[in-house]
């Protein structure tokens, strides 16, 4: 399953110039971020935590 994040993250960061945001899924399992990265390709847009705008990150 590793290898599949690893081909999905590298797909992102193709589409969308950017790395996808791994960290702010760290306690998620690896299948919800399977399918956040298979969203965001999908839909042809980047992952949006749902954070405020003025939110640290």
């Amino acid at each position: 399953m590793d290898d599949l994040i690893y081909e999905l993250m590298d797909e992102y960061k193709a589409k969308f110039g950017d790395i996808f945001p791994r960290m702010m899924m760290m306690s998620a399992p690896d299948e919800e971020v399977i399918a956040a990265i298979r969203q965001c390709l999908d839909t042809g847009q980047p992952f949006d935590p749902g954070l405020p705008d003025d939110a640290i990150v």
